[in-house]
């Protein structure tokens, strides 16, 4: 065997000398000299739809693009959670980091995950689009084919296509690749990363198995200074997600937290914080952008908009819900959430409300001096809204311990009034029991709430619409009854039918729907309340004849 062959240089140096070969540019040129910013305002592209003057535009040096980049490229933040408004660059800025990522950092792994693997393919095109569209006198192309690019530097990129005529995955000579994945916890699962991407995480049916799983394979590893990035994008919907940002995801059903975030004004429209996990939060609104802060350009966008619409897809409020809102016409959230606890006075009778199901849930309430106010609530399903995970395994029997242990810990020596579900005495089928028999076993004599959903509802939005002394007929302890403000703005709501634009005629069942059930079956009952002062709407004796107005929840908004 000759003394100088290959088979003599030890394996790894051999495999070294290789892959230097495959990535080493040719000789005499060299990839562009740039920094992050200088490449992607000089270079990178994006192709704008609704600009019918300028389509294809570079990407805009405005002061909350810039800070984009310096986060990514530069800071490097880890992981980096980006609630958004619509329309700002948010996505074709993070398009362009990925792209300088990937020419000029070898052996870089990028994700880009959405919802639908087509969703994502159709954003890794996003990349090839703006690859194709570098200036040709900063990197001089050798070649280019529909399939890939190779430029004069040595630096070559090839192209997979995928998801209905998109590109499923990029990959790069110099070892980097940008690939293209749905969303779902077993997507990353073999793989390490130097960036994921999760676009519109808000939206998606996985979002927290999918988050852990990303969070995973970005972890540095032993004596490493630092990993990957795990970057997460979305605008405002209701969802894990918006509670996490907010670090409330450990909220729902137990008191929410107040006063954690320390959140820091970076600019105008751009706010900064960290979670008590470590997540750091960059907030990006519409007036971030300067020409966006005009009132004629915010009319203008508004028009032919709904209220509810702009404030989730622009203002950024993560507590506006798809469908319609059973209540959304009578419940305001500044008038009748408390700003402050509400206690008990000690003498005035507590009304348990119970939903029976599954999941079953119970709520606290009563009355003091004309106004209805909610004290607490007891949920087994405390879901937020978008989750897949299966609900809870409860019953009912288990639900009234638990609620007989909260009531002699938070109304000691109260009078109760018990209402539920008019269903509650109907007897299983195991062992002949119904809910009513096992209540009554523990000392819990319900009487039934009104049997049409039509009456509970108009009960409800009753005293939602009443004043007393100037005062909210219904004031709501907001830490104490998490689920049922959440139902009361729009988790209790009326689904859409496809994408129609109508809407079922009753109220979706899901785990809001429970507790604001259980509240509505009260609210039909209130009028035999001993504090209740009557009104035409009390001595209405049944209201299943009791006339509806055209609005979903009776004439009383």
């Amino acid at each position: 065997m000759a003394k100088n062959s290959t088979l003599d240089i030890p394996v790894m140096e051999y495999a070294g000398k290789f892959l230097a070969e495959r990535i080493a540019p040719k000789a005499g040129n060299k990839m562009p000299s740039m920094g992050p910013h200088e490449f992607i305002f000089t270079c990178c592209y994006t192709i704008d739809e609704a600009d019918p003057a300028e389509k294809i535009k570079l990407i805009p040096d405005l002061p909350h693009t810039r800070l984009l980049i310096q986060r990514v490229l530069i800071d490097r933040l880890h992981p980096l959670l980006l609630p958004k408004s619509r329309r700002m660059i948010i996505s074709w800025t993070l398009t362009a980091c990925e792209v300088y990522k990937a020419m000029f950092n070898e052996h870089s792994g990028i994700f880009v995950q959405s919802k639908k693997f087509d969703d994502s393919a159709e954003l890794v095109n996003r990349h090839w689009e703006m690859i194709k569209a570098i200036p040709k006198d900063i990197m001089p192309v050798e070649s280019e084919t529909d399939d890939g690019i190779t430029w004069a530097c040595g630096l070559s990129v090839k192209r997979y296509k995928g998801g209905r005529g998109h590109t499923a995955k990029l990959e790069f000579s110099n070892g980097s690749y940008i690939q293209a994945l749905a969303e779902g916890k077993d997507q990353l699962r073999q793989f390490g990363a130097s960036i994921v991407r999760q676009e519109e995480i808000a939206y998606w049916d996985r979002q927290e198995e999918s988050y852990d799983a990303a969070i995973e394979c970005t972890t540095p590893p032993p004596g490493a200074s630092h990993g990957g990035q795990l970057i997460a994008v979305s605008t405002a919907n209701p969802s894990w997600f918006g509670l996490f940002v907010h670090d409330e995801e450990a909220a729902y059903g137990k008191k929410r937290q107040k006063g954690k975030l320390n959140i820091k004004r970076v600019m105008e429209g751009v706010r900064e914080w960290t979670t008590s996990l470590g997540a750091n939060v960059l907030e990006i609104h519409y007036k971030a952008d300067p020409a966006k802060r005009n009132p004629e350009w915010i009319k203008a966008a508004k028009k032919g908009k709904r209220p509810r619409g702009w404030d989730r897809e622009m203002e950024i409020k993560w507590d506006v819900y798809q469908g319609m809102p059973v209540f959304g016409d009578c419940f305001n959230a500044d008038i009748h959430i408390s700003k402050e606890p509400i206690t008990w006075d000690g003498e005035s009778i507590i009304m348990r409300c119970w939903d029976y199901g599954n999941t079953p849930a119970v709520t606290f309430s009563t009355l003091s001096g004309g106004q209805w106010l909610w004290l607490g609530e007891i949920c087994t399903d405390t879901r937020p809204m978008g989750s897949k995970e299966p609900p809870p395994t409860s019953n009912i029997s288990r639900l009234a311990d638990d609620a007989l242990v909260y009531c002699a810990q938070r109304f000691p020596g109260a009078t109760f009034m018990d209402v539920d579900d008019p269903a509650g005495d109907q007897r299983s089928q195991t062992d002949s029991r119904s809910c009513r028999d096992i209540l009554s076993s523990k000392g819990i004599h319900p009487i039934g709430g009104e049997v049409s959903t039509k009456g509970r509802i108009e009960a409800m939005a009753n005293w939602l619409s009443k004043l007393v002394n100037g005062q909210p007929a219904v004031l709501i302890d907001e830490a104490e009854c998490p689920m049922l403000i959440e139902g009361m703005k729009g988790g209790y709501r009326y689904a859409e039918i496809g994408q129609t634009g109508r809407f079922n005629d009753t109220p979706e069942k899901n785990q809001f729907s429970h507790p604001i059930d259980a509240q509505c079956y009260g609210a039909s009952r209130l009028h035999m309340m001993p504090e209740c002062e009557r009104d035409e709407y009390n001595d209405v004796p049944d209201y299943e004849y009791y006339e509806r107005s055209p609005n979903r929840s009776g004439a009383f908004y």
